[in-house]
């Protein structure tokens, strides 16, 4: 008996469900629009959105200028919401706005459209285009409406998704950092610094900054050491500057003081190249720039020794001179 009884309501619902069916279907081929609307409305409340859907494009497609059609435009939009597809829904929610820019939904419509793009925003670790997008979004949204009781909402998620554009740009810091990549470190560190000035973070990207221009330096060739050691001694001025008390200040004040002294051996080799090139230079046939450049040769070595009385280079400076001063002699 029970089980008759089972039976029999399975079969009540089931043709329930097939006139329902029927229903919708013969509203869908049907002319009448406002049983579709109304459909649609009940569809649409019983979360039955793909079939909902169908309905609201046909009745936008007949009225698009009517109240019932910008109803129903508005539904299509909602509807992808629901649905989770941010994609069509952002597209029918701002373009809600554009065709029907004085209607009462407008608001919502421009809103809803932002959070399209918040819910797009990706995880911090991918590509952030979509981030910024989302947050043009929100402030159009608040240049639109300024005195909207949405504008906290909007500022509050512009500063979560800032957040990620920041937590974006800092984990590329590291990530150089990490790869050994010196001169992309240094660079990501500084751009990082110039867009996130109050990020939390900056006290370490400034000191990995420093850390991957000392090393960039220590191990460039020799005619870009001078400008490079120089920069480092800048970053550390400006950490000293505005981090003082750091933890990292004994790493820095290191860095900084080996900087000064490679700073010095440079220019003690580029001086003493430069005497030696002068001389080199001294090895013409015109008699007149001949004498001008040994005279130039012994006056640079009188700087160098001044300069470097301990140099490694002295004795090769001494040598330059005196043949300068020999070959000075005989044109004289």
């Amino acid at each position: 008996m029970k089980n008759k009884i089972l039976s029999r309501t399975t079969v009540l619902m089931l043709s329930l469900v097939l006139l329902s069916c029927s229903d919708y279907g013969q509203i869908v081929k049907g002319d009448n629009y406002e049983a579709k609307l109304l459909k649609a409305e009940t569809l649409y409340e019983k979360e039955s959105y793909p079939r909902a859907l169908t309905l609201y494009e046909q009745v936008y497609q007949r009225y698009p200028r009517t109240e019932d059609g910008q109803l129903a435009y508005y539904k299509m939009g909602m509807t992808y919401y629901k649905m989770r597809d941010f994609i069509m829904a952002g597209y029918y929610l701002n373009n809600f706005v554009t065709r029907f820019p004085y209607s009462a939904r407008a608001e919502e419509c421009l809103f809803l459209s932002a959070m399209c793009s918040v819910k797009l925003s990706p995880d911090a670790s991918l590509d952030q285009e979509d981030t910024e997008i989302a947050i043009n979004d929100l402030q159009t949204f608040i240049d639109r409406y300024p005195e909207s009781n949405l504008v906290d909402s909007c500022n509050t998620l512009m500063d979560g998704l800032r957040f990620k554009l920041e937590k974006k740009d800092y984990e590329a810091v590291i990530l150089y950092h990490n790869m050994e990549n010196y001169k992309a470190a240094k660079t990501s560190a500084t751009i990082f610094m110039e867009n996130f000035p109050q990020s939390t973070f900056n006290e370490e990207v400034a000191y990995l900054r420093i850390y991957n221009a000392f090393t960039l330096a220590t191990k460039s060739i020799f005619t870009k050491k001078k400008a490079r050691f120089q920069e480092v001694i800048k970053f550390c001025d400006l950490f000293e500057a505005k981090y003082e008390g750091s933890s990292y200040a004994k790493k820095v004040n290191k860095m900084k003081e080996n900087s000064k002294e490679e700073l010095l051996k440079v220019s003690e080799t580029y001086q003493f190249r430069e005497l030696l090139a002068t001389y080199q230079l001294s090895e013409t046939n015109s008699k007149a720039k001949k004498i001008i450049y040994l005279k130039e040769t012994i006056e640079k070595h009188r700087n160098f020794v001044a300069e470097f009385p301990d140099s490694e280079f002295l004795k090769r400076a001494n040598d330059i001179k005196d043949k300068a001063e020999k070959d000075l002699q005989k044109l004289q």
